[in-house]
């Protein structure tokens, strides 16, 4: 398939700032992810007439200069911060009074969703301060095909993948550190997909690593405090070719340096050819990751060239009580979340 880049990206300064899952317990959840992984909880949203919580987590700058000029938390300074993101964040989302009981998305009737992942200096190491720290594992390094990763387990049961950086990044002096880094979806149509988050939502393409019976592919969005690395060029969107592209040492080694997270879409051989086969995208029971979300320069102008393109919406930014997000569905039903940027929810 060869179609023109519809360059919306560009268009709209379009940028992925967002993976939400649903949690039990805030304070048991933030507090693991700030011990063990560094993050810090930069905003938090209360909806209580809605019965609802969300906490936003980020990975703090490694430049120490820049960590001195996060906003305090929970100001109106920090949900501008938070709404002009230049990064990825982890949405924790907490339905008061649930009772529900939360999917990873990697069983047989909730598989979608795959993981969330942090980079570090070294997978065995880490692993092993998390084992003192009694985090739990799905698996260890030594227990993985690669021997090179690990997958813990957060207080909800969704797998984080342990994965190691390269060694030349800017931060490698800081050993440390470890950064937010990924997050995985299983699609069924890679050529359907790529397209859908390449042309719609502005994302570039950085590594593809294929496997006997599987494909990953790698994307990211472009960000203002970012140098340009090797990724997809504007022009034309052509699957066959693309699918042979990004598999050299040098796009691994540009995609293990990013300070910025990628999504990792992964493709099982074979599953586009079925008909009747379906991911699930997490918002119907079970239910567990909740959607992707992106911000937008102009939703309004935005939202109207994706109808003249027949995307499918959940809600449209003229619908219900919040106009300044939108819903949307990619090619596996996924949803995603189209926020404007800058904008604020009157809650502080």
């Amino acid at each position: 398939m060869k179609e023109n880049i519809l360059n919306f990206g560009k268009k709209y300064n379009i940028t992925w700032q967002q993976t939400m899952l649903r949690i039990y317990n805030p304070e048991e959840t933030i507090e693991f992810y700030e011990k063990n992984f560094g993050m810090i909880n930069i905003h938090t949203y209360h909806f209580n007439e809605h019965n609802f919580s969300l906490y936003f987590m980020i990975t703090p700058p490694y430049d120490e200069e820049e960590k001195k000029k996060l906003p305090p938390k929970n100001t109106r300074e920090s949900e501008k911060y938070l709404w002009n993101l230049n990064t990825v964040c982890l949405e924790l989302t907490h339905n008061h009074n649930s009772e529900e009981k939360l999917s990873n998305g990697n069983n047989e009737n909730d598989r979608g969703f795959g993981h969330i992942a942090f980079n570090c200096h070294d997978v065995v190491e880490l692993c092993d301060k998390l084992l003192k720290k009694s985090v739990r594992f799905h698996k260890l390094p030594h227990e993985t095909k690669m021997k090179s990763i690990g997958f813990a387990l957060d207080p909800n049961n969704y797998w984080i993948e342990i994965v190691k950086r390269s060694n030349e990044v800017i931060w490698k002096d800081k050993k440390d550190i470890t950064n937010f880094s990924q997050t995985m979806i299983r699609v069924k149509n890679p050529e359907k997909s790529l397209y859908f988050y390449i042309n719609i939502l502005g994302m570039k393409l950085v590594h593809i690593k294929h496997n006997d019976n599987f494909s990953l592919y790698f994307l990211k969005s472009t960000y203002l405090n970012e140098k340009n690395t090797s990724t997809s060029d504007e022009g034309s969107y052509d699957f066959n070719s693309l699918k042979n592209s990004f598999q050299s040492n040098e796009s691994y080694e540009n995609f293990k340096k990013s300070w910025h997270p990628v999504l990792e879409l992964t493709h099982n051989h074979g599953t586009e050819e079925d008909e009747k086969f379906s991911y699930h995208n997490g918002n119907t029971e079970p239910r567990g990751f909740g959607h992707l979300g992106f911000l937008v320069d102009n939703l309004e102008d935005y939202c109207k060239e994706l109808e003249n393109l027949n995307i499918t919406f959940k809600k449209k930014v003229n619908e219900g009580l919040m106009k300044n997000i939108a819903f949307i569905y990619d090619p596996d039903n996924y949803i995603i979340e189209l926020i404007q940027r800058d904008t604020t929810f009157n809650r502080n």
